[in-house]
């Protein structure tokens, strides 16, 4: 056998390591998946154990965290028998139109060097921004770095409904609308995540 011909020892052997390299990403990319698999369940586990409210949507669907109507996050702000962390990631020059004492101040841009003061990684972590869209990104982010129990407040300080008082007197009703909410709202982030998460045993085979 030649070589540097066609078919050479030396091309053959650029072939087996561009493979060897294939299957080694194929493998983190897996063992990446098992290892969000195992904190998802994690924290559904740890959810269950605090006796919170969650979708059936979040249970099936693997989420890595609840996106909750503002009424549902007022009102379980305003529990006095729940232990939270509540986390502004708003834009460090945004002026809110009222405050949130207990309010964590930490800027979206800031979430990975300043993470640490955020305290307890069990407890109930509600994130909140100017309208709740850069909170889904700290959810997103904060799972990453291991934290459980998220909750995105959707709609954020736009739509708290801090001047509206009744909202704190929460009928069977509104509950339940509260949670077909959350179902409407999980079961389109689930769609995301599983379109992110679309990669099964077939693909890697045939990739191999």
């Amino acid at each position: 056998m030649s070589l540097f011909g066609k078919n050479s020892i030396f091309k053959k052997m650029r072939i087996i390591e561009k493979r060897i390299d294939d299957l080694t990403k194929k493998y983190l990319m897996l063992e990446e998946q098992i290892y969000q698999k195992e904190f998802i369940r994690k924290s559904q586990l740890l959810r269950i154990r605090n006796n919170d409210e969650i979708s059936n949507d979040f249970i099936i669907k693997d989420l890595e965290y609840l996106d909750l109507s503002p009424e549902k996050a007022f009102r379980l702000y305003n529990d006095n028998n729940l232990d939270f962390v509540l986390v502004d990631v708003s834009r460090e020059e945004y002026n809110s139109p009222f405050s949130l004492p207990e309010a964590v101040k930490i800027p979206l841009e800031d979430l990975w060097a300043d993470a640490s003061q955020i305290k307890g990684y069990g407890k109930t972590i509600f994130v909140i921004s100017e309208d709740g869209v850069r909170s889904i990104n700290a959810c997103k982010i904060l799972a990453q770095m291991g934290f459980c129990n998220l909750n995105n407040i959707s709609g954020g300080y736009q739509f708290w409904p801090q001047e509206h008082p009744n909202v704190q007197h929460i009928n069977k009703n509104q509950s339940e609308d509260e949670n077909a909410f959350e179902d409407n709202v999980n079961s389109d982030l689930a769609e995301e995540t599983e379109k992110d998460m679309d990669f099964g045993e077939d693909d890697f085979l045939k990739e191999a």
